[in-house]
């Protein structure tokens, strides 16, 4: 859930595409660029669906470990909820119309020429765009790696709170 590495190379990208002009270097540096990749949170919710379906998780007879364990799983739904809408909206203005001029390119067996000729036109709609989302990249980034943490650090507080009320039962 750490992605230090990664937010350091989206800081780094933002910082050289909203420099006047780009050395060689610094083109070949950010015309790899694809902004912030976050995949779907891949998480198993069968017996907590199965309690709460068949009502057996008021069964529990710990009140605030059946809330703990509720309030745990719609953080987690609204988390994937979360993750999802910011991929789709930054998917649509990374792969939307204004950016086929970055795109064009990228394709070609020597791309260097191309992706030189679109950064030395750093006012155009693309070159816009891209630094749009480049500044997004960095916000979406920082705000899932966020919620990563506070997502662990719940499930880590339940994880404790479950086993102490099973060591307590015994």
């Amino acid at each position: 859930m750490n992605n230090i590495e990664f937010g350091d190379y989206l800081k780094d990208a933002k910082e050289i595409m909203f420099k006047e002009s780009l050395s060689d270097a610094e083109i070949k540096e950010v015309m790899i660029f694809n902004g912030a990749i976050h995949k779907d949170l891949n998480t198993r919710t069968t017996t907590y669906n199965e309690m709460l379906n068949s009502g057996r998780i008021y069964n529990l007879s710990n009140e605030k470990l059946v809330d703990n364990v509720i309030a745990y799983y719609q953080f987690l739904d609204e988390s994937i909820y979360q993750t999802k809408e910011s991929r789709r909206e930054f998917r649509t203005l990374f792969y939307g119309p204004y950016f086929t001029d970055f795109w064009f390119w990228r394709v070609e067996k020597n791309p260097f020429p191309y992706a030189k000729t679109f950064f030395s036109n750093n006012d155009s709609p693309a070159y816009r765009k891209l630094k749009q989302s480049s500044g997004w990249s960095i916000f979406i980034n920082n705000d899932l790696l966020e919620n990563n943490h506070e997502l662990l650090e719940k499930n880590n507080k339940l994880i404790d709170f479950i086993s102490k009320e099973l060591t307590d039962k015994k």
